[in-house]
C-alpha cells in the first residue's frame, strides 16, 4: 500500500447538529446555530454539500441564499457503482466525463446503455435523473477553484 503525499486537512470551526423531525425544521435550526457560531450571514460564499436529496438543496437556498450546492464525491461515485456495476468500462468512461463536467455526454452514454441493456432501462433513468437533478451540484467545488477562489475539497456534507 501507498503511503499519501498530501498533508491531512482539518476542519476548522466546524459544528454538528443531527435531528429528527421535518426537514425545514431541521434546516432552519442548521441556520440558525451556523449564524451563531460563525456567523455565516457576513459570508459571501457558503459551500453546502449533499447527497442529492432534494429537501438539502432546496433548504440551503432557502436558508444560506449565498450558498453553492457540491453534490458529495462519495454519494456520485455510489450511485454510479450501484447502477453501472454489470459494466466497469462504461463506468469509468461516465465518471470520467462528470469529473471533467460534461453531464451532457454522460446522458447520451447512459441513453446508449438503456439502448443496449432494455433490461435495465428503469435503474439507468434514475441515474439520468439523478444527474439532470444534480446538474449545478455536480464538481461545483472545481468551478469555483477556475474562477481562483481559494476553495479546498469537501470535507463534510449536511
Amino acid at each position: 500500500m501507498r503511503a499519501g503525499t498530501s498533508e491531512a486537512k482539518k476542519l476548522k470551526d466546524k459544528l454538528a447538529y443531527a435531528g429528527l423531525g421535518p426537514a425545514d425544521e431541521f434546516m432552519a435550526q442548521v441556520s440558525l446555530l451556523a449564524e451563531e457560531k460563525l456567523q455565516v450571514y457576513d459570508h459571501n460564499l457558503i459551500l453546502v454539500g449533499g447527497d442529492g436529496a432534494t429537501w438539502i438543496k432546496e433548504g440551503a437556498k432557502d436558508y444560506f441564499p449565498n450558498c453553492i450546492y457540491q453534490l458529495g464525491p462519495f454519494p456520485l461515485k455510489r450511485k454510479l457503482t450501484q447502477t453501472l456495476s454489470y459494466n466497469r468500462s462504461q463506468k469509468s468512461r461516465i465518471s470520467l466525463l462528470l469529473q471533467e463536467g460534461n453531464i451532457s455526454e454522460a446522458l447520451l452514454l447512459l441513453e446508449e446503455e438503456k439502448d443496449k441493456n432494455p433490461q435495465r432501462k428503469d435503474e439507468l433513468n434514475e441515474l439520468s435523473t439523478y444527474l439532470l437533478n444534480n446538474a449545478e451540484g455536480i464538481n461545483a467545488v472545481d468551478r469555483l477553484k477556475e474562477k481562483g477562489l481559494p476553495i479546498d475539497t469537501m470535507g463534510a456534507m449536511v
